[in-house]
């Protein structure tokens, strides 16, 4: 009977190790596919802005009809056919809170932002909150 429950409480802590390794792995796996996912947005992002620049460029009187920023705007649109691929991981990052490492992050949504909010605002990256005092204090003398 001794024998039994000393295997059993073997087993219980071994269990648990293995269950604690399990849920460390799990939290350190997640964490990586978000920071993959927001650089993925971020990236996809940038070259949708660059293609929007390279079209509104070849449109122009000078520039019109040149081959080489055609192929350009063509292959940049490739590039976003295939970020389209993505788009399972990519949505990862859409929420509006991260909670990662302790500290909480805003996302910026593309889906929700204007064209004049993501102008002015670097597109899809992360936006911290900030938590210094920004004010003035008296120093005690």
């Amino acid at each position: 009977m001794v024998k039994i429950i000393i295997a059993l409480s073997v087993l219980l802590i071994l269990s648990m190790a293995f269950n604690g390794f399990l849920a460390w792995y799990v939290k350190t796996t997640l964490a990586k596919l978000l920071f993959i996912a927001e650089n993925l947005s971020f990236l996809k992002n940038a070259i949708g802005a660059y293609s929007k620049h390279l079209k509104s460029v070849y449109q122009l009187e000078p520039f019109y009809g040149d081959e080489t920023i055609k192929f350009l705007f063509e292959h940049s649109n490739a590039l976003l056919d295939k970020f389209d691929e993505f788009d399972d991981v990519i949505a990862l990052s859409d929420e509006q809170e991260i909670i990662l490492d302790d500290r909480e992050i805003e996302i910026i949504s593309d889906t929700t932002a204007t064209d004049e909010e993501t102008s002015s605002k670097t597109l899809g990256a992360p936006q911290e909150k900030h938590v210094l005092y920004g004010g003035t204090r008296r120093s005690n003398r």
